[in-house]
């Protein structure tokens, strides 16, 4: 299916959209990546035209006037229109002119963030309503039941990957001095502060050396991480690629203080920048993987991983688990992402 993605934004608006702010990076670019959906993303639509260097994930077709002329250049199946402060009567024309071409169309709304496969949908005078879960319906059963799956998964992991794990640990102890694992305070469920194990893939004084590297951050926000990182050992640099490095924090599954799926577990400092409506990330266990790791890693922005791992809470299920960890895999075999 040959998809293309309407953005109705304006470049700088604040807003996002498909192909302009954080929402269309995420959509175009996982899109573009994730070709097992069969869908070939063609390009966006927006209402200005390409500057050097903007950064879009995905083509520039034109602006929305030129929609029909590029629906029938390109052969586009399917339009994706992202919510924005476009008026109304401007998209509305939109969707029509699509289904007068008959083109499917689908729709992000607003509030995409709250959103989630429980949300109840009704209708008054016409008009539909669409009621919203309580963050509270993950209850005691929930919670049990995705206790029994972190540790019966856990248990399975380490089982079958502990001559890889002694391994890994012995190599790291041969490669460079220092211990085997690395510990760094992180913020977890409802705010509370535990240690977090990974394998040490750095030097020991790695957070020392920071401070003259901070110049050669190719990450956004308050996270810190570099591509061609001097700091990391020839070990490290392999169980990094792989994946390897976070294997420990099975030991904080155990422990009851990490799930296998969830929130990216942030360090105090940056964890302390999610306020708002992305602290509601803490109101759930954070995890080894979740949609930050399927969705790019550290090809994503802070900002945007914040947002996706706040969309993983009002969506909380175990079959939504599931499909991470198995996506998980996929993305490791990969190696996508991973620096």
């Amino acid at each position: 299916m040959r998809l293309g993605l309407a953005c109705n934004v304006r470049l700088g608006s604040g807003e996002g959209g498909v192909g302009a702010g954080g929402l269309g990076r995420g959509l175009g670019g996982g899109l573009v990546m994730h070709t097992e959906k069969g869908l070939r993303v063609c390009g966006v639509l927006d209402t200005t035209a390409a500057e050097e260097g903007d950064g879009r994930p995905v083509k520039l077709l034109g602006r929305q006037s030129e929609l029909g002329s590029i629906v029938d250049r390109y052969g586009i199946s399917r339009v994706i229109i992202a919510f924005s402060r476009t008026p109304q009567p401007f998209i509305l024309g939109i969707i029509h002119e699509c289904q007068e071409m008959k083109i499917d169309v689908s729709i992000i709304p607003r509030f995409f963030e709250v959103l989630s496969s429980r949300a109840e949908l009704d209708e008054v005078e016409g008009l539909p309503l669409m009621s919203l879960p309580h963050y509270a319906r993950h209850g005691r059963l929930m919670r049990l039941a995705k206790r029994l799956m972190d540790l019966l998964g856990a248990t399975i992991v380490v089982t079958i990957l502990s001559p890889i794990l002694l391994l890994v640990a012995l190599l790291i102890k041969l490669d460079s001095s220092g211990p085997v694992f690395y510990r760094q305070e992180r913020l977890g469920k409802n705010h509370k502060h535990f240690l977090v194990y990974k394998f040490r893939s750095m030097d020991v004084n790695a957070e020392e050396q920071q401070d003259e590297l901070i110049e050669s951050n190719d990450a956004s926000g308050p996270i810190f991480k570099m591509k061609e990182d001097p700091r990391i050992t020839r070990v490290g640099r392999v169980i990094r690629r792989l994946s390897i490095d976070e294997l420990p924090q099975l030991i904080n599954v155990f422990r009851g203080e990490m799930s296998l799926v969830g929130p990216r577990p942030l360090p105090v400092s940056e964890a302390e920048q999610c306020t708002g409506t992305a602290d509601r990330r803490h109101l759930v266990q954070p995890g080894i993987t979740g949609l930050w790791q399927i969705l790019g890693r550290s090809d994503i922005p802070f900002e945007e991983m914040v947002q996706l791992d706040y969309l993983y809470v009002p969506n909380l299920s175990l079959k939504w688990d599931i499909k991470i960890i198995l996506r998980t895999f996929i993305i490791i075999l990969r190696k996508r992402g991973a620096f």
